[in-house]
C-alpha cells in the first residue's frame, strides 16, 4: 500500500477544515487533533522511506517532531520542500528546456513543525485552573485556524525522497540511540548523543582500508563514596562541572574546581 494512501494527509486536513467551519470550541479541539494527525502523516511517510536503516523501535516510538529533527541533522535536503525534475536530453551541459516535473516534496521547516505540533497539543487538554472562568473559546478557534492555514500548502506533496544511508549506533555511556549519515560523515566529525540526560560527544574515526566507522570517547572512572560502585563519567560532564549520579545507589555528585588568580602583566607601568 502506498504511503500516500495509508497516511492520508488530505483526509485529515479536510476533516479539520469541516470541523473548524462550525466555529464550535469542542469541534475545534477535534480539528486540532486532525491537524496533529496531518503532521504525523507527513513525518511517518518520511520514516517509512528510511525504515530500512532505522531500528523498528525508533520508527514506532519516537515523536514525529523528534524524528524529523533527527532526519534533518542527517541530511537537511531529505526533509526540505522542493520540486523534483528530470531531463531526457543527451547533452554535456544542463539543458535550459525540456524539464519534466516528477512531483513535489512538501515538508514544513523542522523548527516550525515542532512549534505547530506542540501548539496543537496544548489545545487537547482541559483549561488549566489558573485560566478558569476566562472566555478564550474564540481565541482558541482562531489559533487553530491559523495552524490549518499554515499547514494547507503541505497537503499536496506527492513524493517522498530519501538521500544517503542512515546508520545506527548505541551510545556507550547511556546506551541511547544516535544516528549518522554514512555518505556524509568523515574522520574527525563530532557526533552527539541525542538523549537529553546524556549528550555525550564522540569523535568519528574511519578506517582507511576497511571503511569501518567507530567513535572515540573519553570517560573517567570514579568510585562512589557511598557504595564504592564505579561511576563512568563522560568528559563533557567533567569539563562543564556538571552533575552526575551513581547508577547503583543514586548518590548525586557535582564536580568542583579550585580557582586561583594572578596579576596580568601590564605594560603601562
Amino acid at each position: 500500500m502506498s504511503v500516500f494512501s495509508y497516511y492520508d494527509k488530505k483526509g485529515h486536513f479536510l476533516r479539520a477544515d469541516e470541523l473548524l467551519s462550525c466555529n464550535d470550541i469542542d469541534k475545534a479541539k477535534y480539528a486540532a487533533l486532525e491537524l496533529r494527525f496531518l503532521i504525523e502523516a507527513i513525518v511517518y511517510q518520511k520514516l517509512v522511506k528510511c525504515s530500512a536503516d532505522i531500528p523498528e523501535s525508533i520508527v514506532n516510538t519516537w515523536q514525529p517532531n523528534k524524528a524529523l529533527r533527527m532526519l534533518y541533522e542527517l541530511n537537511s535536503l531529505s526533509v526540505s520542500s522542493f520540486e523534483l525534475q528530470v531531463n531526457l536530453t543527451n547533452c554535456p551541459q544542463p539543458p535550459k528546456d525540456g524539464w519534466i516535473s516528477l512531483g513535489e516534496q512538501k515538508i514544513p521547516k523542522v523548527s516550525r513543525l515542532n512549534t505547530l505540533y506542540n501548539k496543537l497539543g496544548s489545545f487537547l487538554h482541559l483549561t488549566e485552573p489558573k485560566r478558569y472562568g476566562k472566555r478564550i473559546d474564540k481565541n482558541v478557534i482562531d489559533q487553530i485556524k491559523e495552524v490549518r492555514d499554515e499547514l494547507e500548502e503541505f497537503v499536496d506533496g506527492n513524493i517522498v525522497v530519501s538521500f544517503g544511508k542512515i546508520k545506527h549506533a548505541l551510545c556507550p555511556i547511556c546506551q541511547g540511540d544516535f544516528f549518522f549519515n554514512r555518505s556524509k560523515i568523515k574522520s574527525g566529525d563530532v557526533v552527539r548523543c541525542k538523549e537529553s540526560s546524556c549528550g555525550s560527544t564522540f569523535v568519528c574515526k574511519i578506517d582507511s582500508e576497511s571503511g569501518y566507522v567507530s567513535f572515540d570517547y573519553r570517560t573517567y572512572d570514579i568510585c562512589c563514596q557511598k557504595c564504592n560502585a564505579t561511576i563512568i563519567v563522560p568528559e563533557d560532564t567533567v569539563m562543564s562541572l556538571g552533575k552526575f549520579l551513581c547508577s547503583e545507589c543514586g548518590a548525586e555528585y557535582i564536580f568542583a574546581r579550585e580557582y586561583s588568580y594572578a596579576v596580568v602583566n601590564d605594560n603601562k607601568n
